[in-house]
């Protein structure tokens, strides 16, 4: 089994962008950023879902 080291990008949501998928994401609140980690890829729509305080998420590369 091998273990994704970058994000992934799925297929065209139906708004002609590709959703990317990734299982730690750098999430940006307005007193600091905070690492989030996913047993499975999630998207950003996940993420910002998850956390309404946020101001932003970028997937990160796994090391």
């Amino acid at each position: 089994m091998s273990r994704h080291t970058t994000p992934a990008t799925v297929g065209d949501g139906g708004d002609g962008l590709a959703r990317i998928l990734a299982r730690t994401w750098l999430v940006s609140f307005i007193n600091g950023d905070v690492v989030r980690r996913y047993q499975v890829p999630v998207d950003l729509v996940r993420v910002l879902s998850e956390h309404r305080a946020a101001l932003a998420a970028v997937p990160m590369m796994e090391s």
